[in-house]
């Protein structure tokens, strides 16, 4: 079977860790036997290609496509997709994809593409919400007749939380086409449980960065929150070190002279260091203020560390507070205060709750993700 995912993000050499999952997505398809071609959406700028075609060295075919630009309407269409259309129409790369047997919108900003590219070649498809394409720009969308459109023709949808599904379903009726909450999951057989015992230090791992230098994952809210505890908490053994990782942590200003916290900030992450820098930690923290259900998490729950997540978006489907991980409200620093400092005084809580986080993160191992969604594709095709 040869699947068509459309995407709006690929890892990079600049950005190792953007979108991996689409890649790695489409490396287990491969891996089990399946063909698949990408075409990936890339924001139209100045020296970069209007469009281009190579192959990975896992043999997947990728068009890359310069065409998401500012969304200005034009005759209820937007620029972008109008060039998308001619290119399709155009261009001899497109010809590649005429035996597709399923194609699989992935982000729902891909959406209007895939209902394009279904349409030209007479395939079934689904598209899959992920995050932020529903809690940030679903409103925006629907403005659009053409994503209305795909929307209505669209033969499965796909959530990555319950949380997604419903905040979906409060703009747009599904009715009686397919749905599914499918939790993505996580490789078991790589992120190995290993918890680090505590010496001298109590290690918090923040993996969301400062994206458009904003707030978004909750960076300045944790930020702020380090400055309080340095400022009320005496800490000598074991002591607080919190490594800020992600965009930006590099190069963002943080002007605070700590004496009771050592901080680190090691920018974006590439996603094979991942594994080891969390075997190294024993908090994982997502201060997120707007999710789906962020790769971290999973990460996190199977590494051994207690994870303290933001009751948003599917974040609390995973995390039972004070069971499996603790929860905090978003944009809240004095919320993460008053936590750190419970687990400083009580540190046992993280052997314990990390253990419960592992035990429960056992049964979404990321095989199960990739079998259900082939399932999907099957079932489509044979219609």
């Amino acid at each position: 079977m040869k699947i068509l995912l459309v995407v709006t993000g690929l890892p990079d050499t600049k950005n190792p860790a953007r979108s991996v999952y689409n890649l790695n997505f489409a490396k287990e398809l491969i891996n089990t036997g399946h063909q698949v071609s990408i075409v990936y959406l890339r924001a139209l700028k100045p020296g970069r290609s209007l469009i281009k075609f190579y192959s990975t060295e896992d043999k997947i075919e990728i068009i890359e496509v310069g065409c998401v630009v500012p969304q200005k309407v034009f005759r209820a269409k937007t620029i972008s997709e109008l060039i998308f259309k001619k290119l399709i129409k155009r261009s001899k790369v497109f010809g590649s994809l005429k035996d597709v047997d399923v194609v699989h919108g992935i982000n729902g900003n891909a959406a209007v593409y895939t209902n394009m590219l279904a349409s030209i070649y007479s395939r079934k498809y689904l598209l899959q919400f992920v995050g932020s394409d529903v809690n940030l720009n679903l409103k925006e969308s629907l403005v659009r007749k053409s994503y209305r459109q795909a929307l209505s023709n669209c033969n499965f949808f796909a959530f990555n939380s319950k949380a997604l599904q419903d905040e979906f379903e409060k703009f747009v009726t599904i009715g009686d086409i397919t749905k599914r909450v499918i939790y993505r999951g996580v490789k078991l057989e790589k992120f190995i449980f290993g918890f680090s015992e505590i010496k001298q230090e109590i290690k918090v791992l923040f993996l969301g960065g400062f994206p458009n230098m904003g707030n978004l994952k909750g960076g300045l809210t944790l930020l702020d929150a380090i400055k309080r505890i340095d400022a009320t908490l005496d800490i000598s053994n074991p002591r607080l070190k919190f490594v800020i990782g992600g965009p930006n942590a590099d190069v963002i200003k943080f002007d605070i002279k700590t004496m009771n916290i050592d901080i680190e900030f090691i920018g974006a992450v590439p996603k094979e260091d991942i594994n080891k820098l969390m075997q190294e930690s024993h908090i994982v923290i997502i201060p997120s203020l707007n999710e789906g259900l962020p790769n971290v998490l999973y990460e996190a729950m199977a590494t051994g560390n207690l994870v303290m997540g933001t009751k948003v978006g599917g974040i609390p489907e995973f995390i039972d507070h004070d069971e499996v991980g603790i929860l905090f409200q978003p944009n809240s620093p004095q919320n993460i205060v008053d936590n750190i400092t419970t687990i400083v005084r009580k540190p046992e809580l993280i052997r314990n709750l990390a253990y419960n986080a592992r035990k429960k993160i056992e049964q979404y191992d990321y095989s199960n993700f990739v079998t259900i969604y082939i399932a999907i594709y099957e079932n489509l095709k044979n219609k």
